[in-house]
C-alpha cells in the first residue's frame, strides 16, 4: 500500500530537474507564465522567435510540463511549450 500512496504523491505533485549551463533559443512565439500551478494560467509576457532563455526547474502539474525559463530582458517565468533550439 505504501508503494501505490508514494507513487500517486510523486504523480500528483511532479517531479523537479534541474538544468545547468543550457542556453535555450526560442524557434517560435510563446507565451510565458507567472506560475506553472492553477488551471488558469496568468500570461506575464511572450517569447518570441530568436530570444534566448536560460532554463531551471521542470514541473509536471496534471497533463501539463512546465519549464522555468530566464529571457533577459524580458523577465522569468514559465513555459509549458517546447519550441526551443536546446544548444549549449
Amino acid at each position: 500500500m505504501k508503494k501505490i500512496t508514494a507513487a500517486t504523491a510523486l504523480a500528483l505533485l511532479g517531479g523537479c530537474v534541474s538544468h545547468t549551463g543550457e542556453t535555450w533559443r526560442v524557434q517560435r512565439d510563446m507565451p510565458v507564465y507567472r506560475s506553472p500551478a492553477g488551471d488558469a494560467q496568468d500570461e506575464i509576457f511572450r517569447l518570441a522567435s530568436g530570444d534566448v532563455c536560460y532554463p531551471g526547474r521542470v514541473v509536471t502539474a496534471k497533463v501539463f510540463q512546465y519549464t522555468a525559463v530566464h529571457c533577459p530582458p524580458k523577465g522569468d517565468g514559465w513555459v509549458a511549450d517546447d519550441y526551443f533550439d536546446k544548444g549549449r
